[in-house]
């Protein structure tokens, strides 16, 4: 079926005035320091709003959420400053959904409507151990970034190896 000139036309005036559209296809991951220079800011952030629902990671929807600034690590933002931050699950590593009382890493990039997660895969994750970036040596928020994301897989290691011998009292039980 051929589409009528003034289809055409409509339809191309839509796509000229209509707001662009959220980037669902994620970037390619392709280092950590990259995706530091990549980021205008990069901030420990403290989740304080959510949704009623979680939404499914799958669909790669993502929503406004005010975050309390913990720490900042790169940029010009400021500690303890409530920022509204758009952020979508699909580049959260090591979860399922920002929660809302945790803190994450958030690697950010400002735009003409506010602050949104770099959109790559791994441009948040959660922070299992907080601690000072007045850790931070000569400025390596590489190597800072690099110790809080061995925390969490420490973190991790132990949760499982905790649950792992629940499960196996719990079987070992007539």
């Amino acid at each position: 079926m051929k589409a009528s000139p003034a289809h055409a036309l409509a339809a191309l005036l839509l796509g000229l005035v209509a707001p662009p559209a959220g980037a669902p296809i994620m970037g390619i991951f392709s280092g950590l320091s990259d995706l530091i220079r990549a980021s205008d800011a990069i901030v420990i952030g403290l989740v304080m709003t959510g949704p009623a629902t979680p939404i499914l990671p799958t669909l790669g929807e993502s929503r406004a959420e005010t975050v309390f600034v913990a720490d900042v690590l790169k940029g010009n933002l400021k500690p303890r400053a409530k920022l509204q931050v758009q952020l979508q699950t699909l580049n959260l590593l090591g979860d399922d959904d920002f929660r809302i009382g945790r803190s994450y890493v958030l690697f950010l990039k400002q735009d003409r409507t506010g602050l949104d997660l770099v959109n790559v895969s791994g441009s948040a994750f959660p922070v299992a151990a907080y601690r000072k970036s007045s850790l931070l040596h000569d400025g390596d928020v590489r190597g800072y970034i690099a110790l809080l994301l061995n925390d969490l897989v420490s973190e991790r290691k132990e949760r499982a190896a905790v649950l792992e011998r629940q499960v196996s009292e719990y079987l070992s039980l007539p």
